[in-house]
C-alpha cells in the first residue's frame, strides 16, 4: 500500500517536473542557442559553423535533445506501467547527459586548437 501510493506520487512528481521545468528549460535553450548563433553569423559569418568545434556541439545538441524526447516517452510508458527498463539501465544511462556536456564544453574551450 505504501509502495504504491509511494510510485502514484512519484508519477505525478515526473509529469509535473517534465511540464514545468523541463520542457520549457529545453525550449529556451533552444531560442536563445538560436539566437546566439544568429548573432554570431552577423558578427563573423556563417563559417564558423563549418568549424570541427561547432560541429562537435551541435551534434551534442541534437543528441542531448534526443535524449530528452526519448526520457519523455519513456515517462509516459512508465506512468501507462509500460516501461521494460530496469535499474541498471537507468543507472548506465543516467551519465549520458554529463558526458555530452563535458564534450561540448571541452570543443568550446579546446576551439582555437582546431582553427
Amino acid at each position: 500500500p505504501l509502495r504504491i501510493e509511494m510510485q502514484t506520487l512519484l508519477r505525478a512528481w515526473q509529469g509535473r517536473l517534465l511540464k514545468i521545468i523541463l520542457n520549457p528549460a529545453a525550449a529556451l535553450s533552444l531560442i536563445f542557442g538560436a539566437w546566439l548563433i544568429h548573432l554570431d553569423v552577423q558578427m563573423r559569418g556563417a563559417g564558423f559553423l563549418a568549424e570541427p568545434w561547432m560541429i562537435a556541439k551541435l551534434i551534442g545538441v541534437v543528441l542531448l535533445f534526443g535524449w530528452h524526447g526519448f526520457l519523455s516517452a519513456e515517462r509516459k510508458r512508465i506512468a501507462a506501467g509500460t516501461s521494460t527498463r530496469s535499474g541498471k539501465f537507468w543507472r548506465m544511462t543516467n551519465e549520458i547527459p554529463f558526458v555530452l556536456a563535458i564534450i561540448m564544453v571541452l570543443s568550446v574551450t579546446t576551439e582555437w586548437t582546431f582553427s
